[in-house]
């Protein structure tokens, strides 16, 4: 996985966390919708809990603060 296919689905994976709130989606969802290996899949939940925009409760992706302003960022960039 290249940085701009990182950049590319963590994008995909806040705004669609933001899209489901106040609900969640598993991980593996998230993994399985994006095509990536469980090998890709780890290297970005470590990018999403250490750049505190999501945590994980058992597999379920929730958004920080941090992460739903990082959404509309995203939301805001592709609709300009």
């Amino acid at each position: 996985m290249t940085t701009r296919e990182a950049n590319q689905y963590l994008g995909a994976i806040l705004e669609t966390a933001a899209e489901t709130e106040p609900g969640f989606t598993g991980e593996t969802i998230y993994q399985m919708g994006l095509g990536v290996s469980l090998s890709d899949w780890t290297i970005l939940r470590s990018l999403l809990y250490a750049g505190e925009l999501a945590t994980f409760d058992g597999n379920a992706v929730k958004l920080t603060d941090k992460g739903r302003a990082m959404a509309a960022k995203v939301s805001a960039f592709k609709a300009a």
